[in-house]
């Protein structure tokens, strides 16, 4: 019988929930779904890792206020405690890479799942094009506008009904308000001396996010996974991501690359 998830309130007072025994793994999502919304296809990972999954500002159970990885990062760095491995999908990664240069050495390994790590890649023309298309969807008026411009640029092969419900619409608006990723600026020198292993992993069909992957490559010193056709939030996947992870997992618990 699967283990029940334990909810806490976490620092800030957001809504944390965890399950599982073991060594620690935090888990932040992204724009969509919160908490193990967003990492369902990970609980089968519960049996031999302690998983935690906070709900990021704004999002159910933790107190409503616009998304914005600056105060995200703090919260998500505390919950390191003393020691955990960090996975952080498309908005969270930029969470992730923000909370692992605060407490660089509380970190065991960081994963990143097509991370919005925007800033970072603005040398190549992929990226600066995929940050202006990003940016103008934003500013649109209507969410329900601004939710399909985003992803028309994040997921070109996405589908939305017409009209959206309620529960996308809010999303539209949820993300109009959020802090742009691509205004993050990252303390490189701290996540390479950080001594913990750094993991990329894309689906290998969006190429903003494979360009940002090489540039966490050549800034980080991080290795580019690909799960072939895999989705923008490619944790989704199940097996083959939770494979891939639990090696980064016990790679950061040994201290070598098995």
């Amino acid at each position: 019988m699967a283990e029940p998830i334990e909810t806490i309130v976490g620092p800030g007072a957001v809504r944390v929930d965890e399950v599982g025994q073991g060594p620690r793994v935090v888990l932040v999502h992204g724009g969509g779904a919160a908490g193990f919304g967003a990492f369902e296809a990970q609980l089968p990972l519960a049996a031999d890792w302690r998983l935690v999954a906070p709900h990021r500002f704004g999002y159910e159970g933790s107190p409503d206020r616009p998304e914005d990885w600056g105060v995200d990062a703090p919260v998500v760095a505390e919950l390191l405690g003393d020691g955990a491995h960090l996975v952080g999908a498309s908005y969270g990664g930029t969470v992730a890479l923000l909370a692992a240069a605060r407490r660089p050495g509380a970190v065991r390994s960081l994963t990143l799942v097509e991370p919005a790590a925007i800033s970072l890649g603005m040398d190549d023309p992929v990226v600066i094009e995929f940050e202006r298309a990003t940016r103008e969807a934003l500013a649109l008026p209507d969410p329900g506008d601004a939710l399909r411009s985003l992803f028309a640029a994040i997921e070109p092969t996405a589908t939305w009904p017409d009209p959206l419900p309620p529960p996308l619409e809010e999303m539209g608006r949820r993300l109009q308000h959020a802090r742009l990723p691509q205004d993050a600026v990252y303390d490189v020198q701290a996540l390479r001396g950080g001594g913990f292993p750094i993991v990329v992993v894309t689906g290998g069909a969006r190429p903003p996010f494979e360009a940002i992957a090489a540039a966490l490559v050549r800034e980080l010193g991080a290795r580019h996974e690909v799960i072939f056709d895999g989705p923008h939030g490619t944790q989704h996947m199940g097996l083959p991501f939770n494979e891939l992870v639990e090696q980064v997992w016990r790679e950061g618990e040994t201290g070598r690359s098995i």
